[in-house]
């Protein structure tokens, strides 16, 4: 094969005029589909403008429903405040230990961090329990919960902004810290136990809080603070979503915001059931729903997501010895496309290889229905100065001239390897790989799934990867078959 490289100037100016008034929409280097619902949802493109929208939301709804609610009706949900305490109790001890696994296995400060706030605040509520039964029908009990928010702001607003990762040893000594994580997470919050036992301090602090100014006050600054903790805990892990793409901190962004308003309307209510007190306790309890369901949510994606990477990994195994051991060059793309279309749930898998000009793409293999229009051994031009559509303006050209990836999500805009049957009645797409060696395009992979929701975006990465670990084999066999040692494709 010769050596090719195109010109600057002529028919190449001409081909881009041509892309840029030709190619239709559609043809895009990523795909809209692959991310699920909940990763659209928490996505770092829009979460900003969904958290201001979803905390004036929030706040509208709970003041129009205290305005419009009887007062029957709150207060009936005040007499159930035991139990929402529990639930958040039950909630924040279930956080703290998967945390805490997350913590033992990875071993990253910001999940230790994460379970220390959880467990404060589920201790805390346990407490107010205690509490509340030990003195029915107080109205300044609610001390204890006030405390254990500011302290899990703390903590939440420490974990947000840390991203230290611990070193691990051997097998004893990381059981030992494990142990020791376990008691410093736990016994924390339970120093606190003897002085909520203690009637006589109860009581004295009730009286305090009735009759003193000072501590009334203090307990204002106290709420106060965390709402700001908890403010300044949704920025940073709004800061690590938009980052570092982090699922779990854009799942406690979207839990937080009920939570963050809950405690304004706990630092403006006056009396501990009063409405603000009582709208804020339910807040409190969504939010806690939200981040159970978002935890659920996440385990269940990173499952699903660990079994896709197995099939996956089997796939590239399966991949790589393809191209390994075959005769010609059609048996080896031939087995190539084959692979494809039998591990990777591809329809339709059709392999292009540039001709001795650098003008055209040859098919030397297709994989896919008996009525796939594509015919071995045609040949097609990648650039012309006919501006009417055609191979030249589709997604295979393109990914072969700008060696990137394309995604046609609307697969009317280029079809040559496609039945029109199989358009009319899947909703599919097709992607192009370019196949690049020393920066040179030498051919085109053309992958036809029938359901679009197939092409997610580990599986278009693996696609890239499989493409660009077969490129140097077929190029060796075009070398083989030409029995020269030539610069391949188009020059960089």
């Amino acid at each position: 094969m010769k050596s090719t490289t195109l010109p600057s100037s002529g028919i190449f100016k001409s081909h881009q005029k041509v892309s840029k008034l030709v190619v239709t929409e559609g043809i895009r280097s990523t795909n809209p589909n692959a991310e699920s619902l909940f990763e659209q949802i928490t996505s770092s493109r829009t979460t900003y403008r969904r958290l201001v929208a979803g905390i004036l939301l929030t706040t509208v709804l709970s003041i129009a429903a205290k305005m419009v609610l009887p007062a029957g009706y709150l207060n009936a949900l005040g007499n159930s405040s035991t139990l929402m305490l529990a639930a958040g109790a039950c909630v924040g001890f279930a956080g703290a230990t998967y945390l805490l696994a997350r913590f033992v296995l990875n071993c990253e400060l910001r999940h230790l961090i994460l379970a220390s706030a959880f467990i404060t605040i589920a201790e805390g509520h346990a407490l107010q329990i205690i509490l509340d039964i030990r003195m029915p029908g107080s109205l300044s009990a609610g001390w204890v919960s006030s405390a254990a928010w500011t302290i899990s702001g703390i903590l939440f607003a420490c974990s947000a902004y840390v991203n230290t990762t611990c070193k691990t040893g051997t097998r004893r000594s990381a059981l030992v810290q494990s142990l020791l994580v376990c008691l410093l997470v736990l016994v924390g919050p339970l120093i606190a136990v003897p002085y909520v036992i203690d009637g006589p301090l109860n009581t004295y602090i009730s009286t305090m809080e009735q009759g003193s100014v000072p501590f009334l006050a203090a307990g204002m600054l106290t709420r106060l603070a965390a709402v700001v903790l908890y403010l300044v805990t949704l920025i940073g892990f709004f800061r690590r979503t938009y980052t570092n793409n982090d699922r779990m901190a854009g799942m406690i962004c979207f839990a937080f915001i009920p939570l963050i308003v809950s405690l304004a309307f706990r630092m403006v209510s006056t009396t501990r059931f009063d409405d603000w007190s009582i709208i804020s306790l339910i807040l409190e309890s969504l939010s806690w729903l939200a981040i159970m369901c978002g935890f659920c949510i996440q385990n269940a994606i990173m499952q699903r997501e660990a079994q896709d990477r197995l099939q996956e990994l089997d796939a590239l195994h399966q991949v790589s010895w393809s191209v390994v051991g075959t005769g010609t060059l059609h048996d080896l793309l031939d087995l190539y496309a084959r692979t494809h279309q039998e591990q990777l749930g591809v329809k339709v898998a059709a392999v292009y290889l540039v001709d001795e000009t650098g003008y055209n793409l040859e098919l030397y293999a297709l994989r896919g229905p008996a009525d796939c229009p594509g015919a071995i051994g045609k040949k097609y031009p990648v650039m012309s100065e006919n501006r009417w559509p055609g191979f030249h303006t589709g997604h295979t050209a393109k990914a072969f001239l700008t060696k990137e990836v394309q995604v046609a999500n609307d697969v009317f805009v280029d079809v040559e390897f496609i039945p029109w049957r199989m358009v009319a009645s899947d909703d599919g797409c097709a992607v192009s790989l370019p196949l690049v060696v020393r920066n040179n395009s030498i051919g085109v992979v053309n992958l036809y799934f029938e359901d679009c929701k197939l092409l997610t975006r580990q599986r278009l990465r693996l696609l890239s990867i499989i493409a660009g670990a077969a490129a140097p084999a077929i190029a060796s066999a075009m070398e083989k078959k030409n029995n020269q040692e030539p610069e391949l494709g188009i020059a960089a």
